[in-house]
């Protein structure tokens, strides 16, 4: 249906796999494939980058993936790691990001984004994580607030006060030009 719905108008359909992680789902890479070769479907998927490592996955990705999304929620890889629960996790994205940089270098790549989640811990160090994903060569930071549906339990204590969003709102036009002068999109707009 979807490469039919592409192929009758003429639009360019994009499959996203996200919700959990992707990487580990052993159908991804057949399937991705099939929907690519057979369809000519884009690709996108959000990752912790875990599995990114695995042999031949970074090159399949950077082949067959018009967009790739890191969620990473700190410049700091413990403080990403502890509110994440996963050791090791915050490291893995940015050899992830590195891999996939690397790999575009000689070829066309896909579109690299780091996805943020703001909360009231990291909300204040938004612009530094910006400013480290212009130097690992990332194209696009995207955000969003914290929602409190899936952690109960950490919510509270970790969910946007209303002077932090207030500061985050006003230094962002002109954070996103700065960056954008380094070639790194703050998606979004005024809403």
């Amino acid at each position: 249906a979807l490469g039919g719905d592409a192929a009758e108008t003429g639009r360019q359909t994009l499959v996203s796999w996200l919700g959990g992680e992707p990487l580990l789902w052993p159908g991804l890479v057949p399937v991705s494939r099939h929907f690519r070769e057979n369809f000519g479907l884009r690709l996108s998927m959000t990752t912790n980058a875990g599995r990114l490592g695995a042999p031949g996955l970074a090159e399949f990705v950077a082949e067959h993936f018009d967009e790739v999304t890191f969620s990473l929620d700190s410049v700091d890889p413990g403080q990403h790691d502890r509110m994440r629960g996963g050791l090791g996790n915050g490291q893995a994205v940015r050899h992830g990001i590195a891999s996939l940089v690397r790999l575009r270098a000689n070829r066309p790549g896909p579109t690299i984004r780091i996805n943020t989640i703001l909360m009231r811990d990291t909300m204040d160090r938004f612009d530094s994580l910006c400013e480290l994903a212009a130097d690992w060569e990332v194209d696009e930071v995207s955000f969003n607030p914290l929602g409190g549906r899936d952690r109960p339990a950490f919510f509270p204590a970790h969910q946007l006060d209303a002077a932090s969003f207030a500061r985050f709102r006003d230094r962002l036009p002109a954070l996103r030009d700065r960056l954008a002068a380094r070639g790194l999109t703050i998606v979004g707009d005024e809403r």
